[in-house]
């Protein structure tokens, strides 16, 4: 993802940004571009980043729920950024080097971030060190390490940041339209044109690892379909009830 996809993306959020936050949101769009967005590195600049604007005795400077607004406007799930955060709180630079080196036995990298983001949920960095060495050395997919994950942990439990949630029911809308454009901007933008290249991608390319990391997707996607649906039918029930009330309201002010 580009500087100039990143911005086309947040545009509308970024506007609703106070200085400060829409100042770091352009600090990351040129980490974005200077650094390569597989390089641990990258995370770990972007995670102190998170750590600042989410300081709670700094919300005058960066308003309201600034990690979420962060990731409305790059277009990502802000569980992504709380994972940054937390790479940067618990691993040095040099660790993070460290990691971004290790190898499998047959050659391959050893940890992605994909692995990461869910090896950051374990809040035990003991256990997670323990599941980061399993990894490389049993070469484990993401597919996999969940499985040793939820078999371990099971599907709760493993820690990670709360969801925020918003202060308001009247914010709560706001966010389900906000995050729901950038959801659609995301399809309409990047994902359309990315799928069909894959498709046409030379069989080389079909790899075990690249298998696991689509099952992936489209796990998640069904995830997404099923409640987006559900939240779909209940905005239609709430929307009728509460345009009766207003539409009653209105005839009594006459």
């Amino acid at each position: 993802m580009g500087k100039t996809k990143l911005i086309a993306v947040g545009n509308t959020v970024v506007a609703g940004m106070t200085p400060a936050l829409r100042r770091v949101f352009h600090e990351i769009s040129d980490l974005v571009v200077s650094l390569s967005q597989n390089n641990f590195v990258f995370y770990h600049t972007v995670g102190a980043k998170v750590a600042e604007v989410s300081n709670e005795a700094k919300a005058e400077k960066y308003g309201t729920e600034p990690v979420p607004r962060l990731a409305a406007a790059m277009g990502i799930d802000a569980g992504v950024l709380w994972s940054t955060m937390r790479l940067n709180r618990d691993y040095s630079l040099d660790e993070v080097k460290r990691l971004a080196g290790l190898k499998t036995r047959d050659g391959r990298a050893g940890v992605a971030w994909t692995h990461l983001v869910h090896l950051l949920t374990i809040n035990d960095r003991s256990v997670r060190d323990k599941l980061i060495d399993q990894v490389v050395g049993e070469g484990l997919t993401v597919k996999e390490l969940l499985a040793e994950i939820q078999r371990r942990f099971g599907t709760r439990g493993r820690g990670g940041r709360p969801m925020t949630r918003p202060r308001t029911p009247f914010a709560c809308l706001q966010q389900i339209a906000q995050i729901s454009s950038t959801l659609v901007s995301r399809h309409e933008d990047v994902w359309s044109d990315a799928l069909v290249e894959i498709g046409r991608l030379p069989p080389d390319n079909y790899t075990p690892e690249f298998l696991a990391q689509l099952d992936e997707a489209l796990e998640q996607q069904e995830r997404v379909a099923d409640v987006t649906g559900k939240d779909v039918k209940k905005l239609r029930e709430l929307r009728e009830r509460i345009a009766e009330i207003v539409e009653a309201k209105k005839k009594k002010g006459k």
